[in-house]
């Protein structure tokens, strides 16, 4: 199994934040990426954007951004039905919350 911290999804986000598109998701050419790019298991890790502000010290974040960002992802998870995980706690409860999903899979 290959796990990355990056796929198809963070590309729409991406675009989304850009274009400050709210519905870009919807679009049927972004469903048809979405659908034809997907991975065999996707999960999101949710964290509250002051933890994710602590974790990333050292790299420039607007917390706007952060926080358009977490509200974009969690709804193409729940529009999309993929996991997702609370990210909040410690990296070892993190990782093993993402195994317990992936080996049950």
């Amino acid at each position: 199994m290959i796990l990355s911290d990056r796929n198809v999804v963070d590309s729409v986000v991406d675009l989304m934040v850009a274009l400050d598109d709210k519905t870009l998701y919807k679009h049927l050419i972004v469903r048809a990426f979405l659908y034809i790019l997907r991975a065999d298991i996707t999960v999101v890790l949710d964290v509250e954007e002051q933890i994710a502000v602590q974790r990333k010290l050292g790299e420039i974040i607007f917390n706007e951004d952060l926080q358009a960002r977490r509200q974009y992802y969690l709804k193409i998870a729940q529009d999309r039905g993929l996991s997702i995980i609370d990210a909040n706690g410690t990296l070892e409860s993190v990782c093993t919350e993402v195994q317990k999903y992936t080996t049950s899979m």
